[in-house]
């Protein structure tokens, strides 16, 4: 026809280049499966090849962005994986990280540590695969250097020789957050770690060193990770900003802390009655944790403030010790300072005026 054909995009033509360029971002955040699918594969494939995976252990310096990459990683196997969901074993509770509310948390009961539902969790993945069943379900377990004081040794070696091996097959997908590689940071004999080293993919998060509010250095999450997969090859990648936990759960249809469905999803999925349950049975739950104050409380302040009377009674009726109370709310340490016996008699009043 003599028309000039129309430039392609890109160049190449008959490559992908023809259609996608990996310099192109997707403008907005995605809003539906397909669009987050579309979005991570140019921006940040690494995660996507992690969705599904052999056992993953993810490794960093302290505040370098494990937990968060976990809990995303989490989120993404719910949006893209049918019917998947995750159960998180956490033996402390950090109210600045903590999991969303449709995963099923075990591991603390009324502001205590829960061993025994760890245990349980644990022995329960090694059952589901030694059975042979098949399903889609992420198994978080947070501390993982903790689980000597949790499980006997037999119990982890159970897991980590025969079950890891096996976990693909049948949808089990485990998670272990760590905070080193050596026999220190690690349940189980030299041997034992050994096992667990070579038989799941490393995933480093990094961080980056920032002078906090205090004018003191500490570490910053960048968003970054490198992983290992296990026939050695590595990948590298940087989790999008705008890959928001509310993001995830909006698209499944779940506002955060809440059974509903949100309004702002595109037709959003039913939740599954399992995932509604989570949701009401781990609010309970985290409504016995009370927030911390914003600021500290002076010990040596003669005043009694409400704020802080109620700060104690909720804590002590949560099960918390009194001396993590103090350290909470007078940011004293125990010992013999003054600032210690200080709050320790203020929380020994307050405890005794309300009856507790």
């Amino acid at each position: 026809s003599g028309q000039p054909t129309a430039a392609l995009p890109h160049g190449n033509p008959g490559t992908v280049d023809e259609i996608t360029d990996p310099t192109d971002k997707i403008t907005g955040s995605p809003r539906t499966k397909e669009e987050l699918l579309k979005a991570l594969r140019i921006e940040c494939p690494a995660l996507l090849g992690l969705v599904k995976s052999h056992p993953i252990r993810c490794v960093g310096v302290q505040r370098s962005g494990k937990t968060t990459l976990v809990k995303k990683l989490a989120l993404l196997r719910m949006v893209l994986l049918p019917n998947h969901q995750v159960i998180a074993s956490t033996p402390h509770y950090e109210p600045t990280n903590s999991y969303p509310d449709v995963f099923r948390i075990v591991g603390i009961n009324n502001g205590k540590r829960d061993y025994p539902a760890i245990t349980k969790e644990w022995n329960g993945l090694a059952k589901r695969v030694e059975e042979g069943q098949v399903n889609s379900i992420t198994t978080i377990w947070d501390e993982f250097g903790l689980m000597d004081q949790v499980l006997e040794e037999e119990a982890i070696a159970t897991v980590l020789t025969s079950t890891l091996r096996e976990t693909m097959k049948f949808g089990e997908y485990p998670v272990f957050i760590v905070h080193g590689e050596t026999q220190a940071f690690l349940p189980g004999s030299k041997g034992l770690v050994t096992v667990f080293l070579n038989g799941t993919v490393r995933v480093e998060t990094i961080g980056e060193k920032v002078i906090g509010d205090d004018g003191l250095e500490t570490i910053k999450p960048t968003g970054k990770f490198k992983v290992e997969w296990l026939d050695g090859n590595k990948e590298e990648g940087q989790i999008p900003e705008w890959l928001t936990e509310e993001l995830l759960l909006n698209i499944m249809g779940f506002n955060q802390g809440s059974a509903e469905p949100s309004e702002r999803s595109p037709n959003p999925p039913v939740p599954n009655n399992v995932q509604k349950l989570n949701v009401l049975w781990n609010k309970e739950l985290s409504d016995s944790e009370p927030a911390e104050p914003d600021v500290l409380f002076d010990p040596f302040s003669p005043e009694q403030s409400a704020e802080e009377r109620g700060f104690v009674i909720r804590f002590r009726r949560s099960g918390m010790s009194k001396d993590e109370i103090i350290l909470k709310l007078w940011g004293v340490k125990k010992g013999g300072s003054k600032g210690y016996q200080a709050a320790k008699g203020k929380l020994e009043e307050i405890l005794k005026d309300a009856g507790i």
